[in-house]
């Protein structure tokens, strides 16, 4: 394919190993690498940039982690993600997607909310059991806070402050403060949501994934209400801007090569035609376009640093001791 590219690199590249780089930033030790987490049993690490972050999926560690992630895994298997029921809010949506897109009638337009509202809906339908319209003020300004996180965290100062430092960083002017306030303007919302959604509650019959995350956390009596509400925006936030970013990049990336945008349209046209919504049974018959969608993903990068994470043992790799659980020692994990 015309745009394949080795990975950029970021620091010193390992003899033998082009897909894992090490950076040193003393006393410091960042290493990334595309090897899988097993390699040096890896378990996620928080940033210390808030107390408040730590009851977050995103930014949690140890047991509480893993049980929120592990309660909120079931909560949407229950809902049909990775099974037809999401398959089918994908395809409900689409139909709305391709309505605001015929109204452009050919012309110029920023495709920034146009195309991240339809991933935000169906992930709103899974949380709320709710879609908005597509010029919803309170929906675009949550995209708008989503896309200016997700290149906040994209940036060298936001990975600086994912080390140790960062608690010192936390009184310093930087971006690092802008993308705090946005993340609790989010954290406001989801609260909102919770709330409103604590008092119209029925256990009967649950809306969808905040009801019954409602109704199992007060069986258990575990949460407050501003607990579920940064798991649901974590959901929402990750949800919504991974899948709307890869989505604008990939319009970037084919404008860029209208020869693979051919072979795309050549594959649609003969397997879906111009008459239905694609399934995902037509993933099977349609590899050009799953190899694309899958070299999108990689050549875009979409999170540089990844998540922190922290060994669970004594790991020594090419001469790099990597300590069990140790301050200094942050390891920005990337999947190839």
């Amino acid at each position: 394919m015309a745009f394949l590219r080795p990975g950029h690199a970021g620091g010193k590249q390992l003899e033998g190993f082009p897909a894992l780089e090490v950076c040193r930033l003393e006393p410091w030790i960042l290493v990334r690498t595309c090897c899988e987490a097993k390699r040096c049993k890896l378990r996620h690490l928080q940033c210390e940039v808030k107390n408040d972050w730590k009851q977050w999926i995103i930014f949690n560690n140890g047991p509480t982690w893993r049980d929120t992630r592990r309660f909120s895994l079931t909560i949407l298997r229950d809902l049909g993600m990775g099974k037809q029921g999401n398959e089918q809010r994908i395809q409900r949506e689409a139909h709305f997607l391709l309505d605001v897109l015929r109204k452009t009638q050919g012309q110029p337009f920023d495709p920034t909310f146009v195309i991240g509202f339809a991933p935000y809906n169906v992930i709103s339908d899974i949380l709320f059991h709710k879609r908005f319209d597509y010029k919803d003020k309170m929906g675009l300004r949550l995209m708008s806070l989503f896309n200016e996180n997700f290149y906040l965290l994209s940036t060298p100062w936001i990975q600086v402050n994912c080390c140790p430092l960062s608690y010192y960083l936390q009184y310093l002017p930087g971006s690092h403060r802008k993308l705090l306030k946005n993340v609790s303007e989010v954290k406001d919302y989801a609260l909102e949501r919770t709330k409103a959604h604590q008092k119209s509650l029925e256990p009967s019959c649950p809306r969808g994934f905040l009801d019954t995350m409602l109704i199992e956390m007060a069986k258990k009596d575990l949460q407050s209400h501003k607990n579920i509400a940064v798991t649901v925006a974590d959901l929402l936030f990750a949800g919504t801007e991974t899948t709307s970013t890869t989505l604008r990049y990939g319009l970037l990336i084919l404008m860029k090569y209208p020869e693979v945008e051919e072979k795309l349209h050549e594959e649609i046209d003969r397997v879906i035609g111009p008459s239905r919504i694609p399934a995902i049974k037509d993933r099977l018959d349609m590899p050009y376009l799953d190899a694309v969608v899958h070299e999108i993903q990689r050549f875009i990068d979409l999170i540089p640093s990844n998540l922190l994470h922290e060994a669970t043992q004594d790991t020594v790799f090419r001469g790099y001791v990597i300590p069990k659980p140790d301050p200094r020692v942050l390891l920005p994990v990337k999947r190839g």
